[in-house]
């Protein structure tokens, strides 16, 4: 959808709210009527309304009234339905079609009683239906008002409240990285879909895996040569090492084609503008926040730390002499690197430009492929020994755990999407096989749970403390010191400065924070020169965040926040309040040139001025940009005495409109009077 239309459209809602408030009331009253709230996406639109209102297009109290009163109506309807129809309603869609629904719903009415019409509006492909069972099982009109009003002063706020935080969300994010905001509900929206599909194919598999078994016996004896490797792998009255090793040699010569595969298909233009494109798309969306998080999530599966994790269980196994389970756990660990040392010597994947990731191997999604193997494995043992409904939620921990990894991979630059899904898939394909063999033969007694759990608090540790002893190395790794240019005065001031980037980086490409400030000077003499003059620096203490809360703080005591420029945090930053109560920022990048003269050298900076004002949420108070960069420029010119600095305005043609940028030399006459 194109953004202007967009715009256009919410500003036409925000002049029409009456419009704005019908389309909330059919939404709730769509998503509680009986049949139809199975059609209607309601909890994803109500919390776009709800990020409506955080952006001012929707009114808070009128639209919770809507969306309460839609639910209410709607349930009632489906009530009275029941009610009409009662027995007739197994006639008509969905119940024709799934008639499992309506036992289903019956068995949770009978099981909850009354409760059920309150219980049953936040409970999955049920919840449209409750209110009509319940008028098919002549529950008293009153009682099902009482509790059917009460449901809904619940599910309007609780299903409002995400999008009102997530807008605010944007707004704050805008202050200091749109991409971080877009980042994280991109990567949280991919894991919730990827982690939905391994629960579906986990509940659709487990019921015919004993079928599937079956099949493949069947087939075994059918075909004695070919089908000695499936039997020896899921019959326990085989050895399976035979199997695993022949598996083990076709997965390796699987390995070599999929090689071959990858050679072919990265000089097919698909594949490598593919790969090109996250790769540039992710590193445009850099920023410290997500730095720092995916460095730490990285080095989880580093083979250093996967090799301890790997050892210290073997040596847990082998004091318990679990023989069986100890080699199985060694060849999850064992082969994979032995895969990933061949890939290595045979195939030296081309590392993405950029972002290095020194000491480790720049292999076909290497780190991904021992990641999967033990991580899945270990959720694979632990698994044997939990009640059968804690599995699905330890296989999604272990799934979520290495996709989370591979994703910081792509982020860090370390690999190609297709090295990573091709590390996905051989590294997922060995812990299918091992754990099919291990579960088909392991008849273990249980492991006392006191010794899961020291051994548990152990492996904890060593995940928690690795990273952190790695990530300052990493960090420099990730962000190498910059190329340092050189530059004279009468260049910069004649051209030079339009080298400068014009505005700060955002994704949505628009002229929101356009940098109106170059200041040549070093950082001591900047701060002191700004000090004397009533600047001061922020206060970053913990506690400072907690006015964001306070309703008697002032402005100048809210939280700063830091601002992102090329996945970098503004390197200075000044605060000012005036007589007046008006609050005003300077934020400087290092530009990493230096400005020559014949007197003196001293770097370049860049940034803006800026002024602040309060804005707020439910009780959320927080400090907002104002957009208009040429008053904070006037009033900086108008507070600097003549002759203080060297102040020269160019302006910026390639901003719409253009603005002016003023270009700052602290000057020799300064540096002399403050030696």
């Amino acid at each position: 959808m194109d953004s202007a239309f967009l715009t256009a459209l919410l500003d036409w809602l925000q002049q029409h709210t009456i419009v704005g408030l019908l389309i909330v009331f059919l939404v709730a009253f769509g998503e509680s009527l009986a049949f139809v709230g199975l059609l209607v996406p309601g909890a994803v639109l109500m919390v776009s309304f709800g990020a409506l209102i955080a952006l001012d297009y929707l009114p808070f109290w009128p639209t919770l009234l809507s969306a309460i009163l839609g639910a209410v109506a709607g349930d009632s309807l489906s009530y009275w339905l029941g009610s009409h129809f009662n027995q007739r309603l197994t006639g008509f869609w969905p119940f024709t079609r799934h008639p499992d629904l309506l036992e289903r719903g019956q068995a949770f009415f009978r099981r909850h009683g009354g409760k059920s019409v309150l219980l049953g509006r936040f409970v999955g492909p049920i919840r449209p239906v409750i209110p009509a069972i319940a008028g098919m099982m002549a529950m008293p009109i009153r009682t099902f008002l009482f509790i059917n009003i009460l449901s809904a002063l619940l599910w309007a706020p609780l299903y409002l409240l995400p999008g009102i935080l997530f807008g605010t969300s944007l707004e704050l994010a805008s202050e200091f990285a749109g991409r971080f905001t877009l980042l994280l509900v991109g990567l949280l929206a991919t894991l919730w879909l990827l982690a939905w599909l391994v629960k579906r194919l986990y509940l659709w598999l487990t019921p015919l895996t004993d079928a599937i078994m079956l099949r493949l016996l069947n087939w075994s004896r059918r075909h004695p040569l070919a089908g000695e490797i499936p039997v020896s792998i899921i019959s326990p009255e085989h050895k399976e090492a035979r199997g695993l090793s022949l598996l083990a040699l076709v997965l390796l010569l699987a390995t070599g084609g999929f090689i071959l595969l990858s050679q072919i298909a990265g000089h097919l233009p698909l594949v490598a503008n593919l790969d090109r494109l996250i790769h540039h798309a992710l590193g445009a969306m850099r920023n410290p926040l997500f730095d720092h998080a995916m460095l730490l999530i990285s080095s989880l599966g580093d083979t250093a730390l996967l090799g301890l994790v790997t050892g210290l269980i073997a040596l847990f196994l082998l004091q318990q002499r679990h023989w069986l389970l100890l080699w199985h756990w060694l060849a999850a660990f064992l082969f994979p690197l032995l895969l990933v040392v061949l890939l290595h010597y045979l195939y030296a994947a081309p590392r993405p430009p950029g972002m290095p990731m020194p000491g480790q191997a720049a292999t076909l999604g290497g780190h991904v492929i021992l990641s999967a193997s033990v991580y899945g494995f270990l959720a694979i043992l632990v698994g044997r020994d939990v009640p059968a409904r804690w599995r699905l939620p330890l296989y999604l921990l272990a799934t979520l755990l290495v996709l989370l990894i591979a994703f910081a991979r792509l982020y860090l630059g370390a690999q190609w999407l297709s090295s990573v899904i091709g590390g996905l898939l051989l590294g997922l394909a060995w812990t299918a096989l091992l754990g099919i063999a291990y579960r088909r033969h392991a008849r273990l007694p249980s492991l006392p749970r006191r010794r899961y759990a020291g051994l548990t608090a152990l492996l904890l540790g060593v995940m928690l403390i690795y990273p952190l002893t790695v990530h300052q190395s990493r960090l420099e790794d990730l962000a190498p010191p910059p190329r340092e240019y050189v530059m004279s005065r009468s260049a910069w001031l004649d051209s030079g400065w339009r080298v400068i980037p014009a505005r700060r980086e955002d994704l949505r490409g628009i002229n929101d924070f356009p940098f109106n400030l170059q200041w040549r000077g070093s950082a001591e003499n900047i701060d002191r020169w700004l000090r004397v003059r009533g600047w001061r620096r922020p206060d970053e203490r913990l506690r400072v965040y907690f006015n964001w809360f306070n309703p008697h703080a002032e402005p100048a005591g809210l939280p700063l926040l830091p601002h992102v420029h090329a996945g970098q945090y503004e390197r200075l930053r000044w605060v000012k309040t005036t007589e007046r109560g008006k609050v005003y920022v300077i934020r400087l990048w290092p530009a990493h040139i230096e400005v020559t003269d014949a007197n003196r050298t001293a770097p370049l900076w860049y940034g803006n001025v800026t002024r602040l004002e309060e804005a707020g949420r439910l009780g959320l108070r927080y400090l907002v940009t104002v957009r208009d960069f040429e008053q904070p420029l006037r009033m900086f010119r108008q507070q600097t005495e003549p002759g203080a600095l060297s102040l020269t305005e160019r302006i910026r043609q390639d901003l719409t409109p253009p603005q002016p940028v003023l270009l700052i030399d602290s000057g020799a006459r300064y540096y002399q009077d403050n030696r």
